[in-house]
């Protein structure tokens, strides 16, 4: 901590808006940004600025789940977000403390960009490789995503497909947990517009990795494909054939 202290240097950026310069970086190189401003009541304001959602930008536009997640590491070391600021009033004899929370909420909110990140990007491929046995399987039968496009015209509530055969499939392909859940959503809202005879049918990734409640919450308004799509691609195909027969 005295080494640290010793090190950081306070320089002005605007009228009593303060930046405190610190030998701590990211991973791209550039230092960390810890700014400090006046509160109330003879407290600080101590803040990145945004810059900690900024950065998660660099990588994609942050998901509501990362946000989430970044809130939660905020609350672990006592800041919050608002205005998109990661921010905490701190007095001013602990403000090397909250610096060193600040510290450390900006380095794993970049960890979490890289690791969301790639996630995003698995989740894509396999949505796409669950689309693409679709298109095999029913070549010109499908609508690719199911929405109602007279009341929910921006998407909001969709399953990724609906196969029009003699008996209909609304399809979702469901990753994970967020999106078993936001299938359930779309279904509720969906239902009402769907063809006749629809069968609902659910292509997860694997089932025993989706937390319990949103297993069970999926499992009663879907059919499940399969308990799991890597390992059971042919009982996928023939049992989404066997429902629309």
């Amino acid at each position: 901590m005295h080494g640290l202290d010793a090190s950081a240097r306070v320089r002005a950026r605007r009228p009593s808006v303060f930046q405190v310069d610190l030998p701590a970086f990211m991973g791209d190189g550039d230092a960390a940004e810890i700014y400090v401003r006046l509160g109330k009541r003879g407290a600080v304001v101590l803040t990145d600025m945004g810059s900690t959602l900024m950065r998660m930008s660099y990588h994609q536009d942050p998901s509501d789940e990362a946000v989430s997640q970044l809130e939660s590491l905020a609350e672990q070391q006592g800041f919050r977000i608002e205005d998109g600021e990661v921010m905490a009033e701190v007095a001013v004899g602990d403000i090397m403390g909250a610096t060193l929370g600040l510290l450390q909420i900006e380095a794993k909110a970049e960890r979490l960009a890289v690791v969301t990140k790639r996630r995003t990007s698995e989740v894509a491929a396999f949505r796409e490789q669950v689309l693409e046995l679709l298109r095999d399987v029913f070549p010109g039968a499908m609508m690719e995503p199911f929405f109602d496009r007279q009341t929910d015209p921006e998407a909001l509530y969709k399953v990724d497909a609906l196969i029009e055969r003699p008996t209909p499939l609304a399809v979702a392909v469901v990753p994970g947990d967020l999106d078993a859940e936001r299938a359930v959503g779309a279904k509720l809202m969906l239902q009402a517009v769907a063809p006749p005879r629809t069968r609902w049918v659910a292509v997860p990734r694997d089932m025993e990795r989706l937390a319990s409640k949103t297993r069970r919450r999926l499992v009663r308004e879907f059919l499940p494909a399969a308990s799991s799509f890597d390992d059971d691609r042919t009982i996928v195909r023939d049992r989404l054939l066997d429902l629309a027969a």
